[in-house]
């Protein structure tokens, strides 16, 4: 969280909307005020009753005056990747998406069987995501550095 809260603020987005459990609101809150910058806003919203990542945006729904981007505390997308987005959001055309991914060999740090999930657009301008239940896979001598990885960039307008 403190890697993407430190390239977020990089990328120049204007605030992070922190989607919390109410049980440790208290615990993050001081967390940040310790070690993110004073003049970034930090709004801290708590999570309903269902857990996972479209019910928290819809949670953050309320606070969200325009463009945005949405990233997970446990995972570490690296500077370029939240340049990338912040870019889109400022440059690019009212309604385009845009998606963010890294090549599975590039991001994992084990041998071990991992979900796999592939994002593809169709020819109609969609994009269909599927899974499996794993893949193998193995890790690059530059998968060690995930904080300078580059993304691989999509743009998802049709």
């Amino acid at each position: 969280m403190d890697f993407t809260g430190r390239d977020t603020v990089a990328a120049g987005f204007d605030g992070v909307i922190l989607i919390v459990r109410e049980e440790i609101q208290n615990e993050l809150m001081d967390h940040i005020g310790s070690f993110w910058p004073a003049e970034f806003p930090v709004v801290p919203v708590v999570q309903g009753a269902i857990a996972g990542t479209a019910q928290a945006v819809e949670s953050a729904r309320p606070f969200i005056d325009g463009p945005f981007g949405v990233a997970n505390a446990d995972d570490l997308y690296g500077a370029a990747a939240l340049v990338t987005l912040a870019d889109q959001l400022r440059d690019g055309t009212p309604g385009d998406h845009l998606l963010v991914g890294y090549h599975l060999r590039d991001t994992v740090l084990t041998t071990a069987r991992l979900p796999e999930g592939s994002v593809r657009q169709t020819r109609t301008g969609f994009w269909h995501v599927s899974s499996s239940n794993a893949c193998s896979a193995s890790p690059t001598a530059h998968s060690m550095d995930l904080l300078s990885q580059a993304p691989m960039q999509a743009d998802c307008s049709a």
